[in-house]
């Protein structure tokens, strides 16, 4: 699994990352119904929708994440890309580790710090012992998850997970969703679980990859931290996260 010494440094480095409450508000979110129908009808009844009800979307510009090469005992910036880091940047910087590459962290600008399948496929080509994603959702409250498959070959089981039972339970546990548009005006959504949806999400994937993968949680509270591992993918629930987040609107940072 991680290094322990890297605990610290990536509860650290997560609450270096933009806080979601700054740059998502309650004005760009969506109920999961209002997304389905704009899917299945086009762009017209979510634009009615937002008119009536004094809703705006998002810049993709705003959706950024910061990305680290980790090595045995530290992280090296890699540097901060829309959306999705590069492989091959990650690839350029992993020289840098005198003790060898290890694994990779990175942010998500949206509050599911769950890696994606294009994440999970990257760490299998560049033969990554570990991936960690983070979202630092207020100013005092970030999560971190970790996961480090059993075997190689997990790497590929995994990435079949995600984009196929998690991604489906994804859809069916989020109820809010993320208004996004970028510099051609093309519209689209991502999802915006709240405080308990997290926590759905966080224990189903524990769930789905048990067997393949052990998993470690972060829950970063301003500076301190606490440190939860599944080795078996034994779920739990009830726990709150550290500090009531969401967008500003209710943010209780």
């Amino acid at each position: 699994m991680i290094d322990d010494d890297l605990i610290p440094v990536l509860a650290s480095l997560v609450m270096e990352a933009e806080p979601l409450e700054s740059y998502v508000d309650e004005r760009n979110l969506v109920s999961r119904d209002v997304v389905l129908k704009s899917v299945e009808e086009g762009e017209d009844p979510i634009l009615q929708y937002m008119i009536a009800n004094g809703r705006e979307p998002i810049h993709s510009s705003y959706l950024v994440e910061d990305s680290y090469v980790l090595c045995n005992d530290s992280a090296v910036y890699v540097g901060r890309f829309p959306m999705e880091t590069p492989g091959e940047e990650l690839l350029k910087v992993a020289g840098l580790c005198s003790r060898g590459f290890s694994g990779a962290f990175h942010t998500h600008p949206i509050a599911v710090h769950i890696p994606t399948p294009y994440d999970i496929v990257d760490a299998m080509q560049l033969g990554q012992r570990f991936e960690c994603v983070g979202v630092r959702f207020s100013r005092r409250c970030g999560r971190i998850l970790c996961i480090a498959p059993r075997s190689f070959c997990s790497w590929r089981e995994i990435a079949d997970v995600l984009s196929t039972k998690f991604f489906d339970f994804m859809l069916r546990t989020v109820s809010r969703y993320l208004v996004v548009i970028d510099d051609d005006d093309s519209m689209y959504f991502l999802p915006h679980p709240e405080g308990r949806e997290v926590l759905m999400l966080e224990d189903r994937f524990v769930e789905m990859v048990r067997g393949l993968a052990d998993v470690a949680i972060v829950k970063v509270s301003g500076s301190e931290y606490e440190v939860e591992v599944y080795r078996e993918g034994v779920a739990r629930g009830g726990e709150g996260i550290c500090a009531a987040w969401g967008p500003r609107a209710h943010a209780g940072a």
